[in-house]
């Protein structure tokens, strides 16, 4: 399963790129203006994206 993530512009965070966690792993990072695709291998999984350490 694909998923896409895309960040928009927005003035908090906009310095710091934000972590993209699947089950507990930070698998990735995204800025803003970007977008990425993910790739879950799992039949059921977790998606966290975390913002300076702030739940999205």
């Amino acid at each position: 399963m694909f998923i896409k993530v895309k960040r928009i512009e927005s003035f908090i965070g906009m310095y710091s790129p934000t972590k993209i966690k699947i089950n507990v792993e930070v698998i990735d990072k995204i800025k803003v203006k970007q977008v990425k695709v993910i790739n879950v291998e799992d039949d059921q999984a977790y998606l966290q994206v975390l913002d300076g350490g702030k739940k999205k």
